[in-house]
């Protein structure tokens, strides 16, 4: 089938052509790599910094977080620090 054009005339439509299958594959290939090399990273950091979930605060943080009188303050105490 075709079209008409200004001039009345019939214009047939350009068939698409169809992705070849192997790039499909390769589209999947690459998402599938770039899904592991996130979890390899997650895994590895989680692995790094895992042992610290159940660890308590350290020894200055008290003086820098909970004994704070700025931060204590809460929102109100950002002007004071800066």
């Amino acid at each position: 089938m075709g079209r008409y054009n200004k001039n009345k005339t019939i214009v047939k439509k350009q068939q698409e052509k169809a992705v070849p299958f192997e790039s499909n594959t390769e589209f999947k290939k690459s998402t599938f790599a770039k899904r592991n090399i996130y979890l390899i990273i997650f895994l590895f950091s989680f692995i790094l910094y895992g042992n610290t979930i159940l660890n308590d605060y350290a020894l200055d943080d008290a003086i820098v977080i909970t004994q704070n009188d700025y931060t204590l303050k809460g929102f109100s105490g950002i002007k004071d620090i800066f």
